[in-house]
């Protein structure tokens, strides 16, 4: 009769050469490595019509970028090892809130930006990353909710969340860019 002991034995043994067998074959990868040293990043093309979001998205994404110093910008294309390309569309409001004493007047917006985002491999020729959707929202409330009275005008508010907006898609970008590899 086989003892519990042995068999207790005989399975330590299997599990630990199982577990170095296993062992030998991971290779870490190195996460600081990133396969380019310089980017070139194509001006944005806003087709979404959102007031001026080209400007403030093309600054934030270079800042953002050259911030996680795995990459410098190139100022031509000829230098860069990889291009971004970044097209803005579909900016859409809809409404969230309505005033209870008026329900012809809102009192909350829901603003959505998407980004078209693809990444080209100057070396070998090739994209990487070819029009990839990422989007990006912001609540936007504008009333007092107690008196009902207007805080600030829909534009003004509207104005105020692109910044946040475009925040989200600036990091939404970097993570694909950078966190791909």
């Amino acid at each position: 009769m086989i003892r519990f002991s042995n068999i207790q034995s005989a399975l330590t043994v299997a599990t630990a050469l199982f577990i170095v067998g296993a062992c030998s074959h991971y290779s870490p990868i190195n996460q600081e490595r990133f396969p380019y040293q310089t980017i070139y990043i194509d001006p944005v093309n806003n087709n979404s019509f959102a007031p001026n979001v080209q400007v403030l998205l093309d600054t934030q994404i270079r800042k953002k970028l050259l911030e996680s110093g795995k990459l410098k910008i190139a100022k031509s294309l000829e230098q860069a090892d990889c291009q971004l390309f970044i097209r803005l569309e579909n900016y859409q409001r809809a409404p969230i809130g309505r005033s209870s004493k008026d329900p012809g007047r809102i009192d909350a917006l829901n603003t959505q930006l998407t980004a078209i985002v693809s990444f080209y491999d100057n070396i070998q020729g090739r994209y990487l990353i070819k029009d990839y959707p990422l989007q990006a929202s912001e609540r936007i409330f504008f009333s007092d909710e107690n008196t009902g009275a207007a805080l600030i005008d829909t534009k003004e508010a509207e104005y105020r969340a692109l910044p946040k907006t475009v925040d989200q898609l600036t990091d939404s970008i970097a993570q694909l860019i950078l966190l791909s590899w």
